[in-house]
C-alpha cells in the first residue's frame, strides 16, 4: 500500500494538535492515538484494524501492545487507494463494535463525514469551514475546520 500524502499528514497532525491540547485542558481520561497503532476492537475476533487517529475513553484498553477494544472517536482520511475501504468495510465495522463516533475526511472534495452512534448512524455531512464539536464530549471539545480547509487548498 502507498504511503499517504503529505496533505493526509497534515491534516492528521492538525487535528492531533487541535484535540490533544483540548482534552489535555480538560484533565479527562480520554486519550488520543495515531496510527500506526493496531486496534483490535472485539477480543473474540482476530479483525485487526489501523485508524489515523481515534480517541478511548477506557484507559483498561489502552495496556500491552495495541488497543485492546473499541475506541470511542475514529477519523480517517480519504485517499483514492483507501477510499472505499473507509467508507464502506471499515465504517460496518466501526458501526457493529460500538464506535460512539466516526469522521472521515475527504481533502478533495473539501467535506467531512460525521457519523454518530446516538443519531443512528446518519451521515452528516460539513464543509470544511467553521468550528464543529465533538459528539462524544457534547461538543465542549472542538475542531476548527477552517485549518483543515487551508491545508486542502
Amino acid at each position: 500500500m502507498e504511503s499517504p500524502t503529505i496533505t493526509h499528514q497534515r491534516i492528521i497532525a492538525e487535528i492531533h494538535w487541535q484535540i490533544s491540547s483540548q482534552i489535555r485542558e480538560k484533565k479527562g481520561p480520554c486519550e488520543i492515538f495515531l496510527s500506526p497503532l493496531d486496534v483490535r476492537m472485539v477480543k473474540e475476533e482476530n479483525t485487526i484494524l489501523e485508524p489515523d487517529l481515534f480517541i478511548v475513553c477506557d484507559s483498561e484498553k489502552t495496556t500491552g501492545k495495541r488497543i485492546e477494544g473499541t475506541p470511542d472517536f475514529v477519523l480517517e482520511v480519504l485517499s483514492p487507494g483507501t477510499r472505499r475501504k473507509d467508507m464502506v468495510t471499515k465504517l460496518g465495522k466501526y458501526m457493529d463494535a460500538g464506535v460512539r463516533e466516526y469522521w472521515m475526511i475527504d481533502p478533495d472534495k473539501r467535506v467531512l463525514l460525521r457519523y454518530l452512534a446516538a443519531e443512528d448512524w446518519i451521515p452528516e455531512i460539513h464543509p470544511l469551514e467553521g468550528i464543529l464539536g465533538l459528539g462524544i464530549y457534547e461538543g465542549s471539545i472542538t475542531v476548527d475546520l477552517n485549518a483543515i480547509g487551508k491545508i486542502c487548498s
